[in-house]
């Protein structure tokens, strides 16, 4: 069975396109997931860290406009939304075909998000990486380890640091349907604000779901993460998407 349409997928802070593995696995035969990949991370490992958006974007935008001209959809999780939603923008600047679908989960809405704002992170204290990060995601015994410390900490600074810099910028909606998605315990982004400011971003549908778990559901339960996302592209064609 050819694929119907590929799926771009952007990870949360501190996260690589390691965390969408399952979902190859999960995926249907019309479905191609496609992990986006970030420097300095996963099999991108030794390529500099990037905290600024335009050449970030720069490079994303390469990454999918190969395929553009086929159907594809956005989904990013966290400060991975906040780079699939101006990803679209910059999509849309260049004349290029529209995602068929926008997937932001666990994140406020752009315009509203200053959470990480007026933190140096390249400098601050490593416990105040630490201790943000737990009180966003909960805390992780891995973190415990002090290799591990070593080689990840550098990563959730840039990637802190790269959502402090960020800057909503008032455009056109676009003409994309957005899909939110929150887990039922995210006490860092709840569902019904998200759902209510998101709806301002598009002109066409906006609909959206909670997911059980917590800000990183994610990683915790990436089975349960993928079935909410086929439910997404289920309403959004009006039909089972695996029967495609």
């Amino acid at each position: 069975m050819s694929v119907a349409l590929n799926l771009f997928c952007l990870p949360f802070a501190g996260g690589s396109a390691a965390v969408f593995k399952p979902w190859r696995t999960l995926a249907p035969a019309a479905l191609r997931v496609t992990p986006m990949a970030l420097p300095g991370r996963g099999a991108q490992w030794g390529e500099p860290l990037v905290a600024d958006w335009a050449p970030l974007l720069d490079r994303l935008y390469a990454q999918v406009t190969p395929y553009a001209r086929q159907p594809y959809a956005l989904f990013g999780h966290s400060m991975g939304a906040l780079l699939a939603f101006e990803l679209a923008h910059r999509l849309r600047a260049h004349g290029m075909p529209a995602p068929a679908l926008l997937i932001v989960s666990a994140t406020r809405p752009p315009r509203e998000d200053h959470r990480l704002s007026g933190i140096d992170w390249r400098r601050c204290a490593d416990q105040q990486v630490l201790d943000t990060l737990f009180g966003i995601s909960g805390s992780d015994p891995a973190w415990e380890h002090a290799e591990l410390r070593e080689l990840m900490l550098p990563i959730v600074r840039n990637d802190f640091q790269l959502c402090a810099d960020y800057r909503y910028r008032k455009r056109a909606p676009l003409a994309v349907p957005i899909h939110v998605l929150a887990g039922r315990d995210d006490h860092a982004c709840p569902f019904a604000p998200a759902f209510s400011a998101w709806r301002d971003e598009t002109s066409m549908t906006t609909t959206g779901r909670e997911v059980d778990g917590g800000h990183l559901f994610l990683r915790d339960d990436p089975a349960a993460a993928f079935a909410a996302v086929i439910d997404a592209f289920d309403a959004l064609q009006r039909e089972p998407f695996h029967s495609i």
